[in-house]
This record gives structure tokens, C-alpha cells and sequence, in this order.
């Protein structure tokens, strides 16, 4: 269970906005977006991550620098997003 609710909150804070072509709402969106990875830093992230079985500060080094690269974060969300469905569907992946 705690590895789910880990695994969501990942989701939410990795996948990046959207453009929207207006770079006013753009620029907003991703600092909004950049600032979601202090969640990273905050005790209950912490306390999800060592639940779930992981180690708190192993997980934040991995997810913190794709603040900075947009490109990359997206990859990452939908690798996420792809395993949860692959999931959903009661399939088991290969290790």
C-alpha cells in the first residue's frame, strides 16, 4: 500500500504541465511545477518513502535533478504512468 501511495505522489510531482502556447501561463505553470519537488524535502514525503520500504534520500537524488529537465521528467512520467497501468490490468512486469 505504502508503495502505491509512493509511487503516486512520484507521478504527481514528476509530470511535467502542459504547454499551453501562452508563455505568461507557461513560465507560471513550470515554476509551480519546479516548486513540487520541495515536497521531496518535507517529513511525510520521508515517512511515505521509509513505509514503502525505501531509503528517503536515495529516492529524492534520483527524482530532484529532473526539475531541471523538462525532457526528462516527462520520459520518466510516463514510464510511471506506464507501469501503473501495466499494473492495473493485473499483469505482472518483467524484473
Amino acid at each position: 500500500m505504502w508503495a502505491k501511495a509512493l509511487m503516486l505522489a512520484l507521478c504527481d510531482i514528476v509530470k511535467p504541465p502542459a504547454l499551453t502556447g501562452t508563455k505568461e501561463k507557461d513560465t507560471r505553470n513550470h515554476v509551480e511545477w519546479q516548486n513540487g519537488f520541495s515536497y521531496l524535502d518535507s517529513r511525510d514525503f520521508r515517512e511515505v518513502a521509509s513505509l514503502a520500504g525505501f531509503e528517503p534520500s536515495a529516492i529524492a537524488d534520483r527524482i530532484r535533478p529532473l526539475a531541471n529537465d523538462r525532457k526528462a521528467a516527462a520520459r520518466m512520467a510516463k514510464d510511471f504512468y506506464a507501469d501503473r497501468n501495466h499494473q492495473k490490468k493485473g499483469k505482472i512486469k518483467d524484473a
